[in-house]
């Protein structure tokens, strides 16, 4: 999704009074007793937007939508061509766009790579879309913000090679309930990914290919006797080592999708794309997943639903 995260708030007419809903913006807290102590962990900044007044007869009440700051750059449609020259360092790039829309708040991890040819965006385009085909083309993860509101991106990892931030087990200390549903869809994933890149300034197209020959995969040439092919004619890429890297990253992603883990569990401090471990022996699944939806209630108490994606090698 082009925003990444968003939600509502209900407070009291009367709580709202001094907020200036066109500017103000919300930083919201998960807050955790221990003790005596409090822990405390930032869930991000948000914009307010669409304050929907309901009275129930005794009093008003705001409910409010929020959006997180990807907005910011979603509404900002150029109104000109935008370009990017060739031999730009990619990453210098990025932070010009966002800068550019009036946000300094930025935590992009440096990257070397250049284009290796000018790019140019028509009037109409999205700030936000400009930022993520740069990101696209040096193999990064989609722009996202962090808790304390920095806009942030990193070099895409494959789910087998992320950390395991938390451990979701059936056992005395698991946190999360017994009902749980799993889906599984092994029929679209591709065993071939092909990647073409035309660029005016290269002689002859890129071209990569990518494929899962590994006799131990369900979903391998070997294991299904054909080629289900996933053909894709990429905008950019600065090198042929990162279309590659491309090509395996779609390769992942694909598989990825095809068995969804969905529980209600104890909030943990978690991020979109973060490995977890889930453990259950009902269903014997006991895999590594990553990280692909959560719904937080920011009502003391309430449990986190969640959804995750199992990672196939």
């Amino acid at each position: 999704a082009p925003i990444r995260s968003g939600g509502m708030i209900e407070i009291t007419e009367a709580e709202s009074r001094d907020i200036d809903y066109l500017n103000d913006r919300v930083q919201i807290y998960y807050q955790l007793k221990v003790g005596s102590d409090w822990l405390e962990w930032p869930l991000g900044v948000f914009l307010l937007a669409s304050p929907g007044r309901i009275t129930d007869g005794r009093a008003v009440s705001r409910h409010i939508e929020i959006y997180d700051k990807l907005l910011i750059l979603n509404q900002d449609i150029l109104d000109a061509s935008y370009t990017v020259e060739s031999g730009t360092k990619v990453t210098s790039a990025i932070k010009t766009a966002i800068q550019e829309a009036g946000e300094d708040a930025i935590a992009i991890t440096e990257s070397d790579e250049a284009l290796s040819s000018s790019r140019t965006w028509p009037p109409g385009t999205t700030r936000l879309q400009v930022v993520n085909d740069l990101l696209d083309s040096i193999n990064y993860f989609a722009l996202w913000v962090g808790g304390r509101g920095n806009y942030r991106a990193e070099p895409y990892v494959l789910p087998a090679q992320r950390l395991v931030k938390w451990t979701f087990a059936d056992d005395r200390e698991g946190l999360y309930l017994p009902d749980i549903f799993l889906d599984v869809d092994y029929f679209k994933v591709p065993n071939k990914v092909v990647l073409t890149v035309s660029n005016p300034e290269l002689e002859v197209p890129l071209l990569v290919v990518a494929t899962n020959e590994d006799p131990a995969s369900p979903f391998s040439y070997q294991s299904r006797g054909r080629w289900i092919v996933d053909y894709r004619a990429e905008e950019e890429a600065t090198s042929e080592e990162v279309l590659l890297a491309k090509a395996q990253r779609v390769m992942a992603e694909a598989s990825q999708v095809t068995e969804i883990v969905s529980y209600q569990h104890a909030w943990v401090p978690l991020n979109l794309h973060d490995a977890v471990r889930f453990r259950n022996e009902m269903l014997g699944v006991s895999e590594k997943y990553t990280v692909s939806e959560q719904i937080v209630s920011l009502r003391p108490g309430k449990l986190v639903s969640s959804k995750v994606r199992r990672v196939v090698s």
